[in-house]
């Protein structure tokens, strides 16, 4: 066995003392050694370094700082051989020809290593030449905005490592600690211990003190124990990070030795199994009779492959979570918990690297969507599409809306039903489960490995689409904050771990100085500072990295900084009739019929309202606003919060007793009071300790999301009697049922108390008992309807009239009617309903006779020969079909809609299968477009004769190639949608019909939902402006409205005398000169005549038919002739009778 190498750092007293000793013990044994060896000769002396040439004979290597350097030699008749290093250390105990010898050197220069044999014939030596460099880091500068994707979870502000907050993760590949230590006497912990073993972590201030045991003359420590951790969470072998930190040295077992020492930070170690053992000898000191006493620190065993984990996605997506278990037979995931919800939308980003194992995404753990096999499954039903088709490692956007079968509509959803869409392609309709009831639940569960990203829910702090778009900076801009970091360094791989930065929580190697300069005279030594340049300009932003050794890089990039142009909405809504909006109240004086004390004044606007009260408690003061008079249903309004934190203030209403003029709430007991208190909504509640101490108090309705800064609230109280209990809604957002004692009392005052230091806004107060209003008025937009050039919009509601003369259902150029033109049959019906997700007034055709149909016929004398018709449709029952005929020729040139949601065209008498157009989704709205040119004088479109493109949501027909007849199609006098022949009871709808022939609508017009606007009616038009915060006040906003008129103002009034199609233009300018322009058509109609029937009352008779329905046999009558009732039933109408026999 040969001695190990010794290196010793040089002392001139022993140097001296081993050369005295090696004179007098040669001189006294020559003769002897003389004669037992040969010359010694060094045959052999090189090392493994990079081989640069000689010098003068002697081997010339390079080799970079810390790099391991092996040494080879080979000496003959060797006594003893001694290796001088170069940088003062001496390398003793060499061999002849042994194992070659390892060193590396930590500073860079030239090095000159002498081997030098001897044996007392003679010595021998050899000398190599070693350059040290240090090769200075190479790198670029990165800059990125702090924001990536959009999302309720993000996971922007999570720990790089750790567990996505807000998430419960579960089979996690966790962290595990020192755990279940036996409760030994001898076992004491530190003054600062807090909770169970299973709480010690490495970032805890928390360490253990052990009195080690005597045992034959030395003392002892042998503590056996499992890892765990606070989860209970199932130990995994594999790969872990040993971090161990203790006064004096410990060694730690498996099966064998892991680590022995009193400080290991990261050392890479393989455990099979959780049982360990933590040993500790001491040899007794007989200065110090007492005990050793051990301090540990921590002891941290972190999984290096974790199952969930925040990780950093350095293309784009920022950090996103990483779920790993890379086990087919288990799996792993996470999963969020939130209150019922009854309707909504969750998206997020998803990326697998392998399609062919699974993924599943449940919504209260009942459905769902399920990625495996290579494709996109629900409920066993494979929806993938040669558009979102998944692939290895790409990025897939997924979204899944839901209905419960309470909520009157949501995304054209039917009750209890789900839908999921990925990048940007949807599935049919699924159940959502057994009973239809809502969510509370998000589980993401994986036996892969999978990433995801900006998960988003609809109903907290979120809208949909917000993590769609990724932010990049193609621009850089004054109001900006920018992420700078050093990208694509690179560095000696030899050099050394430098200093580990826990507040980083980061396992790579931080051995860098960090010297930023930003053009601006500061200097800032952080590793990836954020930086926000005040002014625009050019600026040399200039990046000095160091590493442990010295060596430096400098690297400069120029970075362009912009004012940046200012862009601004234009959102307009025509003045409602609300109860209370303040639109005629004098600025700078309390709002009229109300009572008010306070700081409480009506101000010109804020954002989009027009008049609001201002309610400022800055100064310390409460201020109170209340209203006398009955009041029962609901009661709408919009509040401002400025700053959630600072702003409260509650809303009371209670029984009118006392001072008719005190302004607050009178009654503790007897009220009802909800508010916003540290920035959560909360509830006035009845408390009994006990019958002698009845109390209120306020309680979180944690059911509602909380608000955000700087943000308008729309609130809706409703109250109901009968049930004795309230409710709100906050922003669609429902709450839970609250129970009231009013002791039989109606409430008839109700106001509102702004608690000091708050500054709120108030705005459309209104009550649902007054009859000019009707609840949901007050939202902007809520009257919205798609335009077209016939968008049934002037049709009253119900039963389309009959034509006596006809004795058909019409109105303008429609008819409608049977099979062959005839009357409509026996349950059928034709009508006009007042609304249907989103859509307000649109046309029903109602099927329930399985022998006949309906049909609505357009006729349109204008006759086009080419041109695009579109409208929006839907359907109840896709099974039953349905027909949209070019022209009157149903059999010749129809679109129909087959039984499996597909679409077809006859072509004379043949029906062809129309392709690469998508199916349509029972209880759904969707777009139709035909562009069609019969005998067009030249190309339409790129369509030549007879010939058409068809449009479903946006997908063209037959990948935008041309479908052709075989035969003339007639001109668009006609144009006809209609139910089949063999269907029974179900329902097609219609709304929003265009035609480009029409010289006020142009394609794509009906696209957009709009108020309709008339003739006469006050429009207010609101320019929200967008720029960076120094400029943002000095916006300045002209306004042309198409009319010839023209105003100034961010809010602004306007009337159109005179129905058309107006081009509005916005002009918004800043104090730096910079302006922007924005368009948008605006839709003036015509206001119709309101028309009335009055029906004549001819007084009480015993039978009047009046509860008799048209076209059947009267109820009361029992007439017994042969065939009478073949012969006979009730019409609507005659000659001003009506519901005659």
């Amino acid at each position: 066995m040969q001695p190990n190498p010794i290196i010793k750092k040089p002392n001139k007293d022993k140097i001296y003392a081993i050369f005295f000793a090696a004179i007098i013990i040669s001189s006294m044994f020559l003769h002897l050694i003389k004669f037992s060896h040969g010359d010694t000769t060094i045959n052999e002396f090189y090392c493994d370094a990079q081989y640069t040439g000689q010098i003068n004979g002697h081997l010339k290597y390079k080799a970079d700082v810390y790099e391991i350097i092996n040494f080879y030699f080979d000496i003959t008749d060797v006594v003893e051989a001694f290796l001088v290093l170069g940088d003062g250390n001496i390398i003793l105990n060499l061999t002849g020809k042994g194992s070659p010898f390892s060193y590396n050197y930590s500073m860079q220069g030239f090095y000159n290593v002498t081997l030098n044999a001897w044996n007392g014939n003679n010595s021998d030596s050899d000398w190599l030449i070693i350059e040290i460099i240090n090769e200075p880091p190479q790198f670029d500068i990165g800059i990125s905005l702090i924001d990536y994707y959009k999302g309720t979870y993000n996971f922007e502000l999570d720990e790089i490592g750790e567990s996505p907050t807000g998430w419960i993760d579960h089979n996690n590949y966790t962290d595990f600690y020192m755990a279940n230590i036996p409760s030994e006497p001898s076992l004491k912990y530190g003054w600062d211990r807090k909770g169970g073993f299973n709480d010690l972590k490495l970032e805890d201030k928390n360490c253990w003190m052990i009195e080690a045991e005597y045992f034959y003359n030395d003392y002892i420590i042998i503590i056996d124990f499992y890892i765990g951790n606070e989860n209970n969470a199932e130990f995994l072998p594999g790969l872990y990070k040993l971090y161990f930190s203790a006064n004096k040295s410990m060694r730690l077992e498996s099966e064998e030795t892991i680590f022995e020492g009193d400080y290991c930070l990261g050392k890479v170690i393989n455990l099979d199994d959780s049982k360990l053992r933590l040993v500790g000898y001491y040899e007794q000191d007989f200065h110090d009779p007492d005990p050793p006493i051990i301090k540990i620190d921590w002891l941290k065993l972190v999984r290096v492959d974790k199952g969930v984990e925040v990780v950093y996605d350095s293309e784009d997506h920022g950090k996103i979570t990483k779920l790993d278990y890379s086990n087919s037979s288990k799996s792993c995931g996470i999963k969020n918990s939130f209150s019922q919800k009854k309707y909504g939308t969750i998206e997020w980003w998803y990326k697998t690297s392998d399609i062919a194992v699974g993924s599943e995404f449940i919504l209260s753990r009942t459905f769902g969507l399920i990625q495996d096999n290579k494709k996109w499954l629900i409920n066993d039903t494979d929806i993938t599409d040669i558009e979102n088709k998944p692939f290895n490692n790409e990025w897939f956007h997924i979204r899944i809306d839901f209905r419960d079968i309470n909520t009157i509509s949501y995304q054209g959803l039917s009750p209890g039903c789900f839908k999921v869409i990925i990048n940007n392609i949807s599935s049919e309709e699924f159940p959502m489960n057994r009973y239809g009831l809502g969510v509370n639940e998000f589980n993401i569960i994986t036996n892969s490995t999978i990433y995801i990203d900006a998960i988003g829910y609809t109903w907290q702090d979120y809208n949909l689409g917000d993590n769609f778009i990724p932010i990049y900076p193609d621009h850089l801009y004054t109001d900006q904050e920018l992420k700078f970091n050093a990208v694509n360094l690179s560095d000696s791989v030899y050099d050394k771990i430098g200093f580990w930065n826990w507040s980083d929580n980061t396992t790579e190697k931080n051995n860098f100085t960090y010297m930023w300069d930003f053009g601006e005279g500061s200097i800032i030594n952080k590793k990836a500072p954020v930086h926000q340049f005040e002014n625009p300009g050019i600026y040399p932003v200039r990046l000095t990295l160091i590493d442990d050794q010295g060596a430096m890089s400098t690297i400069t990039r120029e970075v362009e900084v912009q004012n940046r142009i200012p862009t601004s909405t234009m959102p307009h809504y025509k003045e409602r009739d609300l109860t209370y909006d303040f639109k005629y109240d004098l600025d700078g004086k309390p709002p009229n019929d109300w009572k008010t004390k306070g700081n409480i004044q009506v101000i010109k606007g804020k954002d989009q309202f027009f008049k609001v009260v201002e309610i400022d408690t800055s100064e310390g003061q409460m201020a109170m606003m209340s209203k006398n008079g009955n009041f029962g249903g609901i009661i709408e309004f919009w509040i401002y919060i400025n700053d959630i934190n600072r702003d409260q203030f509650y809303f009371w209403a209670e029984p009118h007793y006392g001072d008719p003029e005190y302004v607050g709430p009178v009654y503790q007991y007897e009220t009802i009071r909800f508010g916003l208190f540290d920035g959560i909504w909360k509830s006035y509640y009845w408390v009994n300790n006990s019958p002698q101490e009845p109390y209120y108090g306020y309680e979180a309705m944690a059911e509602l999301p909380n608000p955000r800064d700087s943000q308008w609230i729309h609130v809706q109280f409703g109250l109901n009697y009968q049930q004795e209990n309230w409710s709100l809604c906050i922003n669609g957002n429902h709450s839970n049922d609250y129970k009231f004692n009013l002791s039989g009392q109606a409430v008839d005052r109700f106001g509102f108390v702004f608690m000091p230091n708050s500054r709120i806004y108030l705005d459309s107060f209104s009550f649902s008992n007054d009859i000019e209003y009707q609840s949901g008025d007050n939202v902007i937009g809520s009257n919205k309807k798609y335009y077209g050039t016939w968008d049934f919009n002037t049709m009253p509601d119900g039963f389309v009239p009959l034509d006596e003369a006809l004795q058909l259902r019409t109105f303008g150029p429609w008819i409608f009617t049977s099979n062959n033109y005839n009357a409509l049959a026996e349950g059928c019906s034709v009508k006009i309903i007042p609304e249907l997700d989103g859509h307000n007034k649109v046309l029903e055709l109602r099927d329930k006779n399985n022998s006949d149909l309906v049909q609505a016929s357009l006729l349109d004398f204008s006759e086009p020969n080419y041109g695009s018709i579109e409208f929006w449709l839907r359907t109840t029952n896709i099974s039953q079909g349905l027909i949209i005929a070019l022209g009157y020729e149903i059999f010749d040139s129809a679109i129909w809609l087959g039984n499996d949601g597909t679409w077809y065209y006859m072509n004379g008498k043949n029906k062809i299968r129309i392709s690469d157009v998508p199916l349509i989704n029972n209880n759904n709205w969707h777009h139709i477009r035909i562009d069609f040119n019969c005998r067009g004088p030249e190309k339409y479109l790129g369509l030549g004769e007879d010939q058409f493109y068809f449009w479903v949501d946006g997908n063209i027909s037959n990948s935008g190639n041309p479908t052709s007849f075989d035969h003339d199609v007639k001109n668009f006098q006609w144009n006809i949608w209609s139910t089949v022949e063999g269907g029974s009871d179900y329902s097609i709808f219609l709304d929003a019909v265009g035609v480009t022939w029409d010289p006020s609508y142009d394609l794509g017009d009906n696209l957009i939902a709009s108020e309709p606007h008339y003739a006469d009616d006050e429009i207010y038009f609101y320019a929200k402006g967008f720029d960076t915060p120094s400029d943002i006040n000095s916006l300045q906003y002209l306004w042309d409205f198409g009319d010839n008129q023209t105003a100034f103002g961010s809010t602004v009034k306007h009337i159109y005398k005179k129905p058309g199609k107006y081009l509005i233009k916005l002009f918004t300018i800043d104090n730096n000169g910079l302006y922007d322009i924005i368009e948008d058509y605006i839709i003036i109609e015509n206001k119709y005549p309101e028309l009335s029937i009055i029906k004549k009352n001819l007084g009480y008779s015993t039978y009047n038919f009046d509860i008799d329905f048209p076209g059947k046999f009267p109820s009361d009558l029992n007439f017994e002739p042969r065939d009478i009732k073949s012969k006979t039933k009730i019409i609507e109408e005659l000659d001003g009778f009506y519901n005659v026999l």
